[in-house]
């Protein structure tokens, strides 16, 4: 990627401010994403458990 930075073609360049765009969506993107994720699984937990609990007092 550095040999595309260096030349002075318009594709070149293009290609680097793209890298540049997605880079940055990236970075701003992915600290909403993590929590998202994590709650998503600790409710996905809870649910289950609330499942397994709910049906084993059926049982009994």
């Amino acid at each position: 990627m550095q040999e595309l930075a260096e030349t002075n073609s318009p594709v070149g360049a293009a290609e680097t401010l793209e890298w540049s765009v997605i880079r940055r969506i990236t970075w701003r993107s992915v600290p909403l994403l993590v929590p998202g994720y994590i709650f998503s699984m600790i409710g996905r937990v809870n649910a289950g458990f609330a499942a397994i609990t709910a049906w084993h007092d059926e049982q009994s």
